[in-house]
């Protein structure tokens, strides 16, 4: 599911974006939730980081897009922004921002597609490093670089990163699925670590960070070999 939201206080255009995505949607298979907005001051006041992407017009009454954008930007550096625009100079202003892209008005829908196709593959590339939760009030996406081990207490799973622990209503195979090929691996039941955190292995003791966490038995000759495997591969 892709969370995109349109920005634009045109309702002519505003509609023509809604149809678009909503072709494009049937086309590529993929799902979109679409929100709308009727300009840069209604996204932004009480902005919630539930956006993947934010198509975004840049001249609107109450709030510009670019002033809208640098607000944005403020607390959520990930989502991705694209520019709807009838100017082309307007559109170097998104560099200031981060955006990915920008479309030129008036619309058409091959040349849109194309947009869409460029953000969709920009898109999996980016969430292959993240691991993406459904927290039930939204979507939650946490860096795996920035994960040192995740742990299993009753029916939650609490992912410690260096500052914060997160606490999420998850499984241990589940989090094991999503972050197979992210350099994890379990060292024991309850204890998912990320081999690039492992400083050091002491007999049956993993130091992850600056923690220590046990590695089971039946588990410590695999750990092993994926633990060396993992540092062999760090100089490919």
């Amino acid at each position: 599911m892709i969370h995109i939201a349109i920005v634009e206080d045109d309702k002519k255009t505003r509609s023509c974006l809604q149809r678009f995505l909503e072709q494009y949607e049937k086309e590529s298979g993929n799902k979109f939730t679409i929100h709308i907005f009727e300009d840069g001051i209604d996204i932004v006041n009480d902005y919630r980081c539930i956006y993947d992407v934010i198509l975004m017009d840049i001249q609107m009454k109450k709030m510009d897009g670019m002033t809208a954008a640098r607000e944005i930007r403020k607390t959520d550096s990930e989502v991705i922004l694209v520019f709807i625009t009838n100017m082309v100079q307007y559109a170097v202003n998104g560099y200031a921002v981060n955006a990915l892209d920008f479309i030129l008005k008036p619309l058409n829908y091959f040349t849109f597609a194309q947009h869409m196709k460029r953000i969709e593959i920009y898109l999996e590339n980016k969430l292959k490093n993240y691991l993406v939760l459904n927290t039930g009030g939204g979507i939650l996406k946490i860096d795996t670089n920035e994960i040192y081990y995740l742990e299993s207490l009753g029916h939650y799973i609490h992912i410690h990163k260096k500052k914060e622990v997160i606490s999420v209503l998850e499984t241990m195979k589940n989090m094991e699925q999503a972050l197979s090929s992210s350099g994890f691996f379990r060292c024991n039941n309850g204890y998912l670590v990320n081999l690039a955190y492992v400083e050091k292995v002491d007999k049956y003791t993993a130091l992850v960070g600056t923690d220590e966490i046990q590695i089971s038995r039946p588990k410590k000759k695999a750990f092993m070999e994926a633990l060396t495997d993992y540092l062999g591969g760090m100089g490919k």
